[in-house]
């Protein structure tokens, strides 16, 4: 019992960072698509900045468990996209997250609306990301100040 438990840690020491990796270029994909530029969220927000956007990472809580989302705010506050990086949702119920969905490309239209056999999922994605709006809204200064040249 003991030498399969210190197996499984084994194993685990030696995937954490391919997993940790993966993840990161999952997010990485998910910024290009949504920004047209590689970079991640929150280190480049002064880059995306300045093209125009910002990005917000946040979650919210769904049916089978976190909801890992981005959200892009255009220069005017809009909705300029939303993408979900990960989710523990069910299959086939879970389609309306996926990459390319009609149903994510609904929050730039403000044509989003619960969806049949997924009620819980959908729902808790739109008052997510009406929360991560509602907070874009409330921040000050939503792109960070650019970095001064003068000395100290």
């Amino acid at each position: 019992m003991a030498a399969a438990g210190a197996t499984l840690a084994g194993v685990q020491r030696l995937t954490d960072e391919r997993v940790r990796a993966n993840a990161l270029a999952s997010e990485r994909q998910v910024v290009r698509e949504l920004a047209g530029v590689a970079a991640t969220v929150p280190d480049d927000s002064l880059a995306l900045c300045e093209r125009g956007l910002v990005l917000r990472r946040d979650t919210t809580r769904g049916y089978g468990g976190e909801v890992d989302y981005i959200v892009a705010f255009a220069a005017d506050g809009r909705i300029a996209g939303v993408r979900v990086l990960q989710h523990a949702e069910t299959p086939g119920f879970a389609d309306i997250l996926l990459p390319g969905s009609n149903w994510l490309a609904g929050f730039e239209t403000g044509e989003v609306h619960a969806v049949t056999g997924a009620t819980i999922t959908s729902r808790a994605v739109i008052d997510g990301v009406g929360g991560t709006m509602r907070r874009h809204e409330a921040a000050t200064g939503a792109c960070p100040p650019a970095p001064s040249d003068a000395a100290p």
